[in-house]
């Protein structure tokens, strides 16, 4: 009987171990960051532009510093960009949207989107990205004619129509670091 309780323990401390422990699901809320931009951008022709945010409603391991995303904690997380592109110019227009970790463009994240003239468009970039603690996370933008700019949308007709910031993002923790 003596050897069972034992036995049960162990297994109880193994479990403990592995649920709280480096690479275990030690976070009973995944770190998170909700952040918006409500200024237009006037997107810069050719040269890329960082899209910088100023408001993070909802926060949680996930800071706003300077204008970047920035982790508490290493793992996998999934970024979302969303922004509203309006076109001013009397042409169709492209704008691309990729992301940068620590200064660098993050292969393979690049989306091209064409923007009618005198229209909008959505851009939506979702990516998966092993950061480490303090990576710094920023959506960059560019485009190939003038007129373009990421714009807040201010509902007024119908009366039920809400306001919508000129982009949003979320950072969120999807896995724990790799072994």
């Amino acid at each position: 009987f003596l050897v069972q309780i034992q036995t049960r323990f162990s297994t109880v401390e193994a479990t403990v171990a592995d649920v709280t422990g480096a690479f275990g699901a030690r976070f009973v809320r995944a770190p998170y960051g909700y952040f918006l931009r409500t200024a237009d951008l006037a997107i810069t022709v050719t040269v890329p532009n960082t899209v910088m945010f100023s408001a993070a409603p909802a926060a949680d391991g996930v800071a706003l510093v300077g204008g970047a995303f920035v982790p508490a904690h290493a793992g996998v997380y999934r970024f979302t960009f969303q922004a509203l592109a309006y076109n001013a110019g009397g042409t169709a227009n492209s704008v691309s949207c990729w992301v940068r970790v620590d200064g660098a463009d993050v292969a393979v994240s690049a989306l091209i989107l064409t923007v009618p003239a005198a229209g909008l468009a959505v851009l939506t970039l979702d990516i998966l990205l092993p950061l480490t603690a303090g990576s710094s996370v920023q959506p960059m933008v560019s485009a190939d004619g003038t007129g373009l700019q990421l714009v807040s949308y201010t509902g007024s007709a119908p009366a039920f129509t809400v306001h919508r910031p000129g982009a949003t993002a979320t950072l969120v923790m999807v896995s724990g670091p790799t072994p």
